[in-house]
């Protein structure tokens, strides 16, 4: 180990020969602190909001398309909720789906600051109560979802929601 005068709490160690960051094979000596990248004293932004920017890209623009489902075709989402809703098979199937994506999200960004990750992470934290909640209560899904597809004309400010959610993670993820 050698000092190059940066904070005590940092330990400079010469890089493995095949580490890589941003691409590039690591020519100065660099400290790994969970999946963030170190040089000296600086974090590097970019390899700390990888996954964050990856999530945003996959969840931005499918929120958009279902949104904009939702507010296109009213009538057909309340067709396909009924139908949904009459399948225990479907609604067990997608607990298992919502489960393992909350799952997968939550066990790889974890993250609560303040700042937009955040809403990825309550996202991921939503789908796995979501998840839950479609495996084991059958009956209490079957009720609320009766009732959130009672009239359609309800169905213009989540869709819109998706949308705008959609919106924000995009930019996010593409633009920012």
């Amino acid at each position: 180990m050698r000092g190059s005068g940066v904070a005590n709490k940092l330990q400079i160690r010469r890089p493995h020969p095949h580490l890589k960051i941003n691409g590039r094979r690591a020519a100065a000596a660099v400290v790994l602190t969970g999946n963030t990248a170190v040089r000296g004293d600086a974090v590097t932004r970019k390899t700390r909001m990888e996954p964050s920017i990856f999530l945003a890209k996959l969840l931005g623009p499918s929120f958009i398309v279902m949104g904009l489902s939702v507010l296109i075709d009213p009538v057909k989402t309340q067709r396909m909720g009924r139908e949904f809703l009459e399948s225990a098979a479907l609604i067990y199937l997608s607990g298992i789906l919502a489960l393992t994506a909350g799952l997968a999200i939550v066990l790889t960004h974890n993250i609560w600051v303040a700042d937009w990750p955040v809403i990825i992470t309550i996202f991921g934290w939503l789908a796995i109560l979501a998840g839950i909640t479609r495996i084991t209560s059958f009956g209490l899904v079957r009720k609320l979802g009766g009732r959130m597809l009672e009239r359609t004309r309800y169905f213009a400010a989540p869709g819109a929601g998706m949308v705008l959610l959609g919106l924000i993670l995009a930019y996010f993820g593409y633009f920012a």
